[in-house]
């Protein structure tokens, strides 16, 4: 019925000048994932909430537009590596928006 997830990640990244307000920076990211989930899992018509950890790899390759030393906009295609016990799940989408540097 219902499913949570909290990840902590921690990983890094590189810049790379592509031009004077251009920078692309692919990233790779190792974490774990705890997922919360509400429903009928095992299917024996009772509902409950269960936990449990998967792994994660996430890598991604930002694309940034610098506006000023503060502020800038980025769009990153992503993908996500879930290790779960008897497989492997993925992930992916885009993720976009501005930062502001301090």
């Amino acid at each position: 019925d219902m499913m949570q997830a909290i990840n902590i990640s921690a990983g890094f990244g590189y810049k790379l000048r592509l031009g004077k307000n251009m920078k692309i920076a692919p990233e790779l990211g190792y974490g774990l994932v705890l997922h919360l989930l509400d429903g009928d899992l095992d299917q024996d018509g009772t509902d409950s909430l269960e936990a449990f950890v998967d792994q994660q790899v996430r890598l991604a390759l930002n694309f940034n537009y610098s506006l000023c030393d503060e502020h800038e906009f980025f769009i990153a295609p992503l993908g996500i590596l879930l290790f779960e016990k008897s497989r492997v799940a993925a992930l992916y989408g885009v993720q976009a928006g501005m930062r502001f540097n301090f």
